[in-house]
């Protein structure tokens, strides 16, 4: 369900398309300013979503502003987010013995009830509209004065670099050596990545930040972008089911699409089928698969920061039809502990049946390999 990528036009009232509709009112605050309104249902965005508050250029608008809902909304997991509150919400409407409700009102809470909150009950108020529910929308802080940067302590921004990566990283030759990344040439990184993204005071920003690490490079060795490339490499059996390659990663980061880094000068599609060799052992010749390599995207990996981030371009590599029995063998190799053939008809299915196997999928993947095999 795609939410706008604009601000929306913050009508006071979503009017249902039926005179059965049961109505819902969703009220935005600010902890700083007053206690929680009185509601069945209460958020706490605090948290869990970018704060334009800590951006000069946004702190005096509000989440009705589009670029101000925008940098909300483009924090990752806040759309799924919207989707989850508007499924809670819809259930609400009927009680546990399934009698309709005839309201139900929803809080949503950030410190000084201006932009997260703002925002946030703007997309759920669309989102509920859209399923015919009549919406009352009230910002009840969004005219109070802006607090100071004291009530914003719980989300005051987080430095970190792993140890490993200043020495390690730097003494093998995998992490830059430069430690203060306003030194770097942002121009050529700028002009080079697959991704567009800003540098802010000499420092590069995460286009899908934030992360919880707001300065340095977490576990990432590079600043900026790294590109990387990940094949998924899938067969049908006789049946018409399909199988999809998958590693379990040696870093214990879970089960994960068999891929790496691209070098200096190396397509992503070589890449992609090199890393494919490395991690699996599946050596795909010439005219072995059908390749197709996918636009390139941030994936949120968990050692990732808002400074340092991983680009994926994701390939595909279809190696038609065969008997089960068939399939080539996977071996897990360089860094991967275990290779297999997972079942993937659907998204639901792999992650079935890799929990029965004792994995889960990796982080970075669990978007990209739902959207894959939709």
């Amino acid at each position: 369900m795609a939410l706008n990528s604009t601000a929306p036009s913050s009508t006071a009232t979503a009017t249902a398309t039926t005179a059965a509709a049961k109505a819902v009112t969703v009220t935005s605050f600010g902890y700083g300013h007053a206690p929680a309104p009185e509601a069945e249902l209460t958020i706490d965005a605090r948290r869990y979503l970018r704060n334009p508050h800590h951006d000069a250029a946004m702190r005096d608008k509000t989440g009705l502003a589009a670029d101000v809902y925008l940098h909300v909304m483009i924090t990752p997991g806040a759309r799924g987010l919207v989707r989850n509150l508007t499924t809670m919400t819809a259930d609400m409407l009927h009680d546990a013995t399934g009698r309709p409700q005839h309201l139900v009102r929803v809080a949503i809470g950030c410190a000084g009830g201006r932009h997260r909150s703002v925002a946030l009950t703007e997309a759920l108020a669309n989102e509920l509209a859209l399923l015919g529910i009549d919406v009352t929308v009230e910002h009840r802080d969004v005219d109070k004065p802006l607090l100071t940067l004291a009530h914003h302590a719980d989300d005051q921004p987080v430095t970190h670099t792993d140890p490993d990566v200043l020495s390690r990283g730097v003494t093998e030759g995998w992490a830059d050596p430069i430690t203060d990344p306003s030194q770097i040439d942002w121009e050529a990184r700028q002009a080079a990545a697959l991704v567009p993204f800003q540098v802010v005071a000499g420092r590069p920003l995460n286009p899908c930040a934030p992360t919880g690490i707001r300065y340095g490079r977490n576990e990432l060795g590079h600043w900026g972008e790294q590109v990387c490339a990940d094949a998924i490499a899938t067969l049908h059996d006789q049946d018409g089911h399909r199988y999809i390659a998958m590693i379990w990663r040696g870093d214990g980061h879970g089960c994960a699409l068999p891929g790496g880094k691209v070098d200096t000068g190396e397509e992503p599609t070589h890449a992609a089928i090199r890393e494919l060799a490395e991690e699996t052992g599946l050596a795909l010749g010439e005219n072995d698969a059908i390749l197709i390599a996918l636009p390139a995207r941030v994936v949120p990996d968990p050692r990732a920061s808002d400074e340092a981030w991983m680009v994926t371009v994701p390939v595909r590599a279809h190696m038609g039809t065969r008997p089960r029995d068939q399939f080539p063998t996977l071996t897990g190799a360089d860094d991967a502990d275990r290779a297999e053939w997972i079942p993937s008809d659907t998204y639901e299915q792999l992650v079935d049946h890799l929990a029965a196997l004792g994995g889960t999928v990796f982080a970075a993947h669990q978007a990209m390999l739902a959207e894959l095999l939709a």
